[in-house]
């Protein structure tokens, strides 16, 4: 795409709904791997992952009322995901530079461990409490391999020609990018939770001490074609970093059909490889933590078909990120309020739900100080759904409407993603208990609508077009 005026425009000859630009004639790409040597992968696997995994779960009864309940999962994981990112939009000769991301996934392992005991007491009167304590733990391997060579591709979105390698990736970008790292991250997080029935009063309150710490390292190439990693860029990767969180709430039942409710909540996220190849991560520099507190209040209602649930909500968010494409990492707050309604209708054979969301929010603090005030990228002031339905006989059929209003496709507030509304549509048959047909349209008027931007403006992520989906399914 190419923008004017802050207005995203699609380039002749490409619609972003359908456009692909990897094909069969797409040459294999070499890359260099995280031992030092080089790997030929073929750009059309895509994203391609291997996975084993086990699991044990374990749940115990003991005397007095006390229950122990144990979940353990542990996977390997690797893999690797190629897809092609447009480094300008044209160069003037029906052309454009792609950039193939090529991203081996050397180790993504995992292992989770969730210890819980829980007991219920009887207060008497209709009462109870509930009291439930445990451990979490978690460890992540995150070892991945970056490698970005440039191909010259026909500025045509169906079956485009690759007109040959415009240069390996120890240049693309300037040469920043070429990059492998080998990280662990071992989270340790007990917590407890009370909850209290009162009849028309329920009560519940949490608390969970997260604590997360990081090991590893990260190395860069020495910029010399076709690459080679640069051990005088290693950079050691130790720290530790802990929050605790906490989650409130009540409701109350004014009457049969209607209840009041509110919660107030803190809550956390670690970036992890987010953080790498920023601000020193061996522990002499502060580490930014991603954070949300939030309150909200209700009201929820039922008579007999219809029913309505209304909740204002006011958040306060620290976010700290990275941004690939244009090598920018991020350090913002925003507050955001808002209200958000949804409702059921039904009679006879026909049903009909429906929500729509209210959000004012802006950047209350930036790194770019021009950016204050603004508000966040892709936060629209409206999003909606309506999802009408009817059944008659065997045939079951519906639509669903989803849509969202204007947002911005950037901090700066300078390109604008435009409000879209899709529609999609079903129609199921139900033969007899066993045999049934469906048949499902996404997009069904093939809308086309964006929902994010690159920082320069040359890429955009458009939605889906129009797929439509038929199935036949047996029971035994």
């Amino acid at each position: 795409v190419n923008t004017a005026n802050g207005t995203i425009n699609q380039i002749p000859g490409i619609d972003p709904r359908t456009a692909f630009f990897i094909t069969n004639a797409f040459p294999r790409d070499v890359t260099l791997n995280h031992n030092g040597g080089f790997t030929s992968s073929d750009a059309r696997d895509g994203l391609h992952v291997k996975s084993n995994a086990v699991g044990l779960e374990g749940s115990f009864n003991l005397a007095g009322g006390w229950k122990i309940d144990e979940k353990f999962r542990t996977a390997g994981n690797s893999g690797r995901f190629i897809g092609l990112f447009p480094s300008n939009n044209g160069n003037g000769d029906g052309t454009f530079n792609g950039v193939l991301f090529n991203t081996s996934l050397d180790n993504l392992d995992n292992t989770f461990n969730d210890l819980k005991v829980t007991k219920s007491f009887d207060l008497g009167g209709n009462a109870a409490l509930g009291v439930s304590g445990g451990l979490f733990y978690g460890k992540q391997n995150v070892a991945q391999t970056w490698y970005w060579n440039t191909y010259r591709i026909a500025l045509n979105g169906n079956n485009p020609a690759i007109l040959g390698l415009v240069n390996d990736g120890t240049q693309t970008f300037g040469g920043c990018c070429v990059r492998t790292w080998d990280t662990s991250y071992t989270q340790n997080s007990p917590y407890l939770a009370v909850t209290y029935d009162g009849g028309p009063l329920n009560l519940d309150a949490s608390v969970r001490r997260d604590e997360q710490k990081a090991s590893g390292y990260t190395l860069l190439d020495t910029g010399t074609s076709p690459g080679t990693w640069d051990p005088a860029s290693r950079k050691t990767v130790n720290y530790k970093v802990a929050h605790t969180s906490y989650s409130v709430g009540a409701s109350y039942s004014l009457a049969k059909n209607m209840a009041v409710f509110a919660r107030a909540s803190d809550g956390v996220a670690f970036s992890a490889d987010r953080l790498l190849y920023g601000t020193p991560l061996d522990g002499s520099a502060p580490i930014n933590i991603n954070t949300v507190n939030q309150q909200e209040v209700g009201m929820k209602w039922r008579e007999g078909p219809a029913s309505a649930n209304v909740t204002l909500f006011n958040a306060r968010t620290q976010e700290s990120n990275y941004e690939a494409t244009t090598q920018t990492f991020t350090n913002n707050k925003y507050k955001s309020n808002g209200i958000e309604f949804e409702g059921a209708y039904r009679v006879g054979a026909f049903r009909i739900m429906g929500g729509a969301t209210y959000t004012n929010a802006k950047i209350t603090a930036s790194q770019t100080a021009a950016q204050v005030g603004n508000k966040p990228r892709r936060q629209a002031d409206w999003t909606y759904t309506l999802s009408p339905a009817y059944s008659v006989g065997a045939v079951d059929f519906g639509v669903a409407l989803i849509g969202t209003t204007d947002s911005w496709g950037d901090d700066g507030n300078t390109i604008k993603l435009p409000g879209y509304t899709v529609i999609n549509a079903f129609v199921n048959y139900q033969f007899n208990d066993r045999l049934s047909l469906s048949l499902s349209a996404n997009n069904l008027f093939n809308a086309l609508g964006y929902t994010e931007v690159e920082g320069d403006g040359h890429a955009a992520r458009a939605i889906n077009g129009r797929t439509v989906r038929a199935g036949v399914k047996y029971t035994f």
